[in-house]
């Protein structure tokens, strides 16, 4: 069940720099009832042909996957992506594990991308708790957790955090459905604007003007059921100051740092 990855520089490949493919590993299903576990730490992944790190979960998979200390920068899609492969919805599909101190930058598209059912309750990192957080309530699952799940003063952010930056869209993309927290990383100067002419009134030339696309966090999905975002410091978009679209099912955003975003901070 178990695999390391540590301490390596991975660059210039033609396709993935980390390629992870989970497919038919039902931990209820396993004799040990584990799921299949990685720790991905202080490597190099950059300039790869695709996504830097690529997880497809798929038929019955869960994954528990902890990455620290790693430098993903320069790749062609994204930093690090999560997608799913559905033989039958009843299949157990799943991500979780918690991802800390890494550098995701200069990524051809999203830094992260996660289009997978994000955690997992037999297998989330961090035990959630019940006891009321002032202004918050109380939160007894975190799932997936990117960053740390400590709650600081605006502007005070853990050590554990990552540093999400120039991305070319997205800082954090999330379409998949679960739970995942979104905590002390700083996300910056990700996202760019791009130029559609002839269609605003404001624009006879057609010059074109500019069109928000990226954000800093951008939740997507059909239907939207809980959002938190407390303690947070969000500032200095290009284009707008702060929405909040449709979500999936759970997305805590504790104590980040959103700035500079060619588009919203978080939408």
């Amino acid at each position: 069940n178990d695999m390391m990855i540590s301490g390596n520089l991975i660059n210039a490949n033609t396709e993935n720099g980390i390629a992870i493919s989970s497919i038919g590993a039902n931990q209820l299903n396993l004799p040990n009832m584990r799921p299949d576990s990685f720790e991905i730490l202080g490597n190099t992944i950059t300039n790869n042909s695709l996504d830097g790190i690529d997880f497809l979960i798929g038929s019955d998979a869960d994954v528990l996957a902890n990455l620290d200390m790693n430098v993903i920068d320069a790749n062609a899609l994204n930093g690090i992506h999560v997608s799913k492969q559905i033989n039958d919805a009843k299949d157990s599909r799943s991500i979780t594990g918690l991802w800390t101190r890494n550098m995701i930058r200069d990524n051809g598209d999203d830094g992260i991308d996660l289009q997978g059912f994000l955690g997992n309750v037999l297998n989330d990192p961090i035990a959630g708790s019940m006891t009321p957080i002032p202004g918050a309530g109380t939160f007894p699952r975190y799932g997936l957790v990117i960053g740390d799940v400590a709650i600081n003063p605006v502007g005070v952010l853990s050590p554990m955090g990552n540093v999400i930056t120039g991305n070319a869209a997205d800082g954090v993309q999330i379409v998949g459905g679960g739970v995942v927290t979104i905590g002390n990383n700083v996300i910056e100067e990700n996202g760019t604007l791009t130029l559609v002419p002839g269609l605003d009134a404001a624009d006879p030339a057609g010059a074109g003007l500019p069109r928000v696309i990226h954000a800093g966090i951008n939740i997507e999905g059909a239907a939207f059921e809980n959002g938190t975002m407390q303690n947070s410091a969000a500032t200095d978009f290009t284009v707008d100051d702060l929405t909040l679209a449709t979500a999936f099912q759970e997305v805590l955003a504790f104590s980040n740092r959103i700035s500079r975003t060619n588009g919203d901070g978080v939408e």
